[in-house]
């Protein structure tokens, strides 16, 4: 192994001839400097000073690496990564008259050397060189307006945390008049003024309005980027400015991966809804928390004070109140849903409004503070009573599609279920893509609500058979049960070509799930189609292939990534197998329908000839419709899908996005078929196919011989133990020790366990646990123990209620052995463990209290 030398001594007046802040001086007079400094090695991770320390040196680096950095909260923010020698730092704390302290740390990266120069020697380097101290004017200068952003700023604090890591921010100087952005540009990246002052006007019949004027820590764009919009209005530097630059898709990065970022902008997103436009948004606290400052003034000169925290539901606005005016408070609380609104109301005027929690009619009330409307005092006592000081708009008590759901931002129900469809699955998705429930809160329970929905109460109304064992069902919404009544039947939402649907169906009193593909026209309310596939073992497609009389169903809303938007104009390839066709017949009829120009092709496989699903509808598609095509392979007839023909696809169609669906097999195949022809794997998306409709979770498919061994086990044993009595098989030296009382009290106790082990099952169930799937199988291996335990124990049936005890016990046994037996119709086998069970369960109560009254007289007579 080869040792690396020590490092050589550097030429420290060299290095110091290298420092900008000693550039004014000769390097004889940096010789002497140096004379008087010295080297110091900071290791790796270790700090060359903390914030907060006092200050009476400074450093220069000679070689490694260091990184300024501030903390804020609990977060650290890198300002800083210093690694040229020379590089100065720590000076400023020995201008500063009194005690000093540093505004930010330094911490070496690897191990690192410093010349360090104590206060006494660089003052003597001052009096060498006033220069020095203008120089050192000027790094204040730059350094200090970084440090008061981050103090300051929590935008651009978050979006440092952030960059401290990628390192994508970039810094830009404008002369006054240049025009940052124009009104109507589209959203390209989000600013920060790090210095100067920067002005927001638009043109309003042919003259400018200035809106507000940005200065240092101020940032503008965020949100035009966020919602994907125009600017909507222009930025132009009203003096010398320096903004700090976050490109467009670097910015949504950010939002997603800085928690502080997202709370910042979605506190911005509630002041701008409810300020109705673009308003001066400040950086403050209020009560000792983040809050976005705004100011709006009135019509007649006055000033509104709106404060929205940050990190809570905490919403206050006011008008400033002389000092010798008494006003009157109407409060509302409710401690158990932490809610708090308090007014302030000046001879019916409102003068201050502050809430906490949840408030539905928040920007209702907000705008009657800006319009300065009056209000009736039987509204403010209503007010103080139940919390509420307005009557439901009409819209709030509309029905159906266009009931008001979001009274803040105006959003129906309608625009909440299309973001759902689009992809929202949960709250914080809606409230990212609709600004939903995150001013006043108040619609959370409803919206969580729409989003958590079992979906519609169906009827079936027509079933369509398209090929061997294959059927479409189609269903229509009906009136549902409600405690007031019946509630009417409410058109299905639309879907995306390609979503799915999960079918919910009562049978013998359980409800049942499983997964379709929607086959249906997706912009269909009307009625939905599913197609299904019979298989062997599906509990719900033999289920449906021959449901009862008017089956009691439900069907979920659209669900699903799988999908495509015809809008997009985006080649598709679909590579489907079987069933695995309807996601591509969904897709060509979406396509159909919306008379879109996108191109399709369907490359479609199955075992024979009759058993191409809608063949007929496919053909006529690919006919009327030149961009699209279909190619059928009968993988019986040994017309496989190879590596030739997805050559041949790929060649024809280079860019197209890959849906795959069908067997596991299949799909596996083909996608690594597409890897090697060098189709990327983002252009590549799988539909996971499975047989539909397995049986419930309780209900099992026919075990195999190895699943069944414990059954044959158990009724083999029990048949051996009967027949040992009858034919007198009983071994002697069994006999002979079960005459021990102490052999029998042994074997009896194990029985006893035993019967007790076996009713921790039938705990889990009534309690609804989960364990119960893996306990069951337990369930029935500790039941072949049963005869083996009895003949251990009494090689004789016994006599009188002996007998009684003995017999119920090796039946009962048999009888629960019995309740695994394979039969091919689920059906069948449903009905047959559902008999079993009703002899089984009363026969165990029996069998329990029986043996413990045996074991009771036979310990009280021995």
């Amino acid at each position: 192994m080869v040792e690396e030398p020590p490092a050589a001594n550097p030429d420290l007046g060299d290095i110091l001839a290298h420092c900008e802040l000693f550039t004014s001086l000769t390097h004889l007079d940096c010789e002497m400097i140096a004379s008087g400094c010295e080297l110091r090695t900071i290791a790796d991770g270790a700090l060359l000073f903390a914030e907060g320390d006092g200050g009476d040196e400074m450093y220069v680096l000679v070689d490694g690496a260091l990184e300024v950095l501030k903390q804020t909260g609990s977060e650290e923010v890198i300002l800083q990564r210093i690694d040229d020698t020379g590089a100065h730092l720590g000076e400023m704390a020995l201008l500063q008259t009194g005690e000093q302290t540093h505004r930010a740390s330094v911490r070496s990266l690897g191990d690192s050397r410093v010349l360090v120069v104590p206060k006494t020697v660089f003052l003597q380097a001052m009096e060498l060189s006033p220069a020095i101290e203008e120089q050192m004017r000027v790094v204040h200068h730059r350094q200090n307006r970084q440090l008061s952003l981050v103090e300051g700023s929590v935008m651009y604090r978050a979006l440092a945390l952030f960059d401290q890591e990628h390192g994508w921010s970039r810094e830009e100087h404008f002369e006054p008049g240049q025009v940052i952005v124009a009104e109507g540009d589209p959203p390209s990246a989000v600013y920060v003024v790090r210095s100067g002052t920067v002005k927001r006007s638009r043109v309003e019949d042919g003259e400018e309005v200035i809106l507000s004027m940005l200065h240092e820590g101020q940032t503008f764009g965020g949100l035009a980027v966020l919602e994907d919009r125009p600017h909507s209005a222009a930025a132009i530097a009203e003096s010398a400015v320096e903004l700090v630059i976050f490109d467009r898709e670097k910015f949504l990065q950010a939002t997603a991966a800085v928690p502080e970022l997202h709370e910042y902008l979605g506190a911005v997103k509630r002041v701008y809804a409810m300020s109705g436009g673009l308003v001066t948004v400040f950086d403050g606290e209020f009560r000792g928390r983040p809050a976005m400052v705004t100011v709006v003034r009135l019509t007649d000169g006055r000033e509104v004070i709106v404060n929205h925290v940050i990190d809570r539901a905490i919403y206050s606005a006011a008008l400033e109140i002389p000092p010798d005016v008494e006003c009157e408070e109407f409060i509302y609380r409710d401690v158990r849903r932490r809610i708090l609104r308090i007014l302030t109301v000046l001879d019916g005027e409102l003068m201050r409004v502050h809430a906490e929690g949840p408030w539905q009619e928040l920007s209702r009330v907000h705008a009657l503070l800006l319009e300065r409307a009056p209000i009736d005092l039987e509204a403010l006592q209503q007010f103080s009573d139940t919390g509420d000081l307005l009557e439901p708009s009409p819209a709030q008590l509309a029905k159906g599609p266009q009931a008001i759901l979001c009274e803040c931002f105006g959003l129906t129900r309608l625009a909440i279920e299309s973001a759902v469809v689009h992809g929202a699955a949960t709250l914080e998705d809606l409230a990212r893509d609709t600004g939903a429930t995150t001013i006043c809160g108040a619609c959370t329970a409803s919206i969580a609500s729409l989003i958590e929905s079992t979906g519609q109460v169906v009827r079936l109304s027509q079933e369509i058979e398209v090929a061997p064992d294959v059927r479409s069902f189609r269903f229509i919404p009906c009136a549902e049960s409600a405690p007031d009544g019946e509630i009417g039947p409410e058109p299905l939402r639309q879907a995306l070509a390609g979503q799915h649907v999960v079918v919910s169906a009562e049978i013998d009193g359980t409800w049942v799930q499983r997964p379709y593909t929607i086959t249906s026209p997706p912009q269909c309310t009307d009625w939905r189609e599913i197609t299904v596939k019979r298989e062997d073992h599906g509990f719900l497609s033999n289920w449906l292939f021959g449901q009862p009389r008017d089956p009691h169903l439900k069907l979920s809303h659209p669900k699903g990534d799988f999908w495509i938007d015809p809008d997009l104009k985006q080649t598709v390839v679909c590579l489907v197998a079987g069933i695995g066709m309807t996601p591509a017949l969904a897709i060509a009829r979406s396509i159909a329908e919306a008379q879109s120009d996108q191109t399709l092709h369907i490359d479609y496989s199955a075992r024979t000839e009759v058993d191409f699903a809608y063949r007929t509808e496919l053909d006529e598609l690919a006919a009327t419709h030149d961009n699209i095509s279909v190619t059928y392979r009968a993988t019986g007839g040994r017309q496989h899908l190879d590596l030739a023909a997805v050559q041949a696809i790929h060649a024809r169609l280079p860019g197209a996005r890959y849906l795959l669906c069908g067997p596991q097999g299949y799909m596996d195949a083909a996608q690594k078929m597409l890897h090697e022809v060098g189709v990327r794997p983002q252009r590549i998306q799988l539909e996971v196919f499975t047989s539909v409709g397995h049986a419930p979770l309780e209900i099992t498919p026919p075990p195999s011989t190895v699943q069944s061994l414990p059954l044959i086990v158990t009724l083999g044993l029990c048949a051996l133990y009967l027949l040992q009595n009858v034919f007198d098989w009983g071994l002697p030296f069994m006999a002979a020790l079960q005459e021990s009382d102490g052999y029998k009290i042994i074997t009896g106790s194990l029985l006893i366990a035993l019967i007790g082990y076996q009713w921790y099952l039938p705990y889990l169930r009534l309690t609804g646990d989960l364990a119960a799937q893996t306990a069951s199988q337990r369930h029935s291996y500790v039941g072949v123990l049963a005869p083996m335990l009895l003949y251990l124990h009494s090689i004789s049936l016994g006599v009188a209620y002996t007998i009684v005890l003995s017999l119920l016990f090796v039946l009962n046994t048999m009888v629960g052995a019995v309740g695994g037996l394979a039969m091919r119709n689920p059906g069948r086998r449903q009905r047959m463990q559902r008999i079993l069970l009703m002899v089984h369960v009363p026969a165990s109560c029996l069998l329990t209290v029986v043996a413990l009254i045996h074991m009771v007289y036979a310990l009280a007579y021995k």
